[in-house]
């Protein structure tokens, strides 16, 4: 009986913790300031020696992180030690918010606090209260470690997903085979958007310097739309969208999806597409927009242009597999920045650059 009891005690703490806020920095906050509480009451018990009061209260409060730790973890969180956690506080690089100020702060703190106590090691004091300081301004250290905030700015609850992709030259496939057509690594990443009558969506294109003859292409998805009195970019939009409409006939929303294209640059001059490119996406890089870049579409110089953009953590990176036997929905992948050092990576560059 008590067996069952404890599981459910276990299934409902369990539970109650997956209401709580899904962001790492909902237990930041709690955890810093539990941490200072539990770290005054036990330098207070010291003091006095009073440990039945003081020092209990230190415990629950040290109870507590765990609890939030372990909540965290039910949540998704990893409050496990990272090296860039470490290399951002060592060099006093901090998230630009004031929870990562007062984390800072805090790391300062233990640091100057450890270094004086281990000093104390060697003076004739009660070694008994240093290895207590010691035990301490450790577990401090640790949860502030642990608990080191997230630095990116938190979304707006709804924001508008800006798909941003190269546009590879459109021309018509071989034996007219829609199956080839090289749009297609292109509005396939509207796979990832809802069906229905509304969403909110855009789409952002690097624009080329070539123009290309769209009339075959046209014809090829069954279109007789007279675009003889159409600016080029109207006719890019009206195919990109008729290429999207065939793949997602269930997006109705696709008719009055925006389609913005950037100023022309030459797709074989990095600068160029750089320069344009980085334009257009500051002005988007905001808690309203959710960027996802797409890195199939165009040459090889932009394939390499949106996996730079891409390294901003708060933005995402797709491909377009070459796998043919895959089914069309596999096919658009993920590139999963976690399992790529990128901070290794960038240091290594910045180290060996004049």
């Amino acid at each position: 009986m008590e067996h069952k009891q404890l599981n459910e005690v276990y299934d409902s703490v369990i539970n109650w913790a997956k209401t709580l806020p899904k962001k790492k920095n909902a237990f930041s906050w709690p955890a810093l300031i539990l941490v200072t509480t539990a770290e005054a009451l036990a330098w207070w018990a010291v003091r006095t020696w009073q440990w039945q009061l003081w020092g209990e209260l230190a415990v629950i409060c040290s109870l507590l992180v765990v609890f939030l730790w372990l909540a965290g973890t039910v949540q998704g969180f990893s409050f496990w030690p990272k090296s860039h956690i470490l290399t951002k506080l060592l060099t006093n690089a901090i998230a630009p918010r004031w929870i990562g100020v007062f984390y800072l702060l805090s790391f300062a703190v233990h640091i100057g606090w450890l270094a004086d106590t281990i000093m104390y090691l060697y003076v004739d004091i009660n070694l008994y209260k240093v290895l207590i300081s010691i035990v301490i301004c450790l577990t401090g250290l640790t949860v502030v470690v642990l608990f080191f905030p997230d630095g990116r700015k938190p979304k707006s609850n709804d924001p508008v997903t800006v798909f941003i992709s190269g546009m590879s030259n459109v021309s018509l496939p071989k034996d007219n085979n829609y199956s080839l057509l090289n749009l297609r690594p292109l509005v396939r990443m509207l796979q990832h958007t809802p069906d229905g009558d509304v969403d909110q969506c855009e789409m952002l294109i690097l624009l080329s310097k070539i123009n290309p003859d769209i009339k075959p292409v046209l014809a090829l998805l069954g279109d007789t739309t007279d675009i003889s009195k159409m600016s080029t970019l109207s006719q890019l939009e009206l195919l990109i969208k008729l290429t999207a409409k065939r793949e997602f006939p269930n997006k109705k929303w696709i008719d009055s999806m925006q389609v913005t294209f950037t100023t022309q640059c030459d797709y074989n001059d990095f600068s160029q597409c750089y320069n344009t490119l980085v334009k257009y996406i500051t002005k988007l890089d905001d808690r309203n927009h959710r960027l996802i870049l797409n890195l199939s579409p165009g040459t090889v110089v932009i394939s390499s242009l949106m996996t730079l953009m891409a390294i901003d953590g708060d933005r995402e990176l797709y491909y377009y597999s070459q796998d043919n036997s895959l089914p069309d929905e596999r096919r658009m992948q993920q590139v999963d920045k976690k399992q790529i050092p990128l901070y290794n990576l960038l240091s290594q560059a910045l180290e060996k650059m004049d």
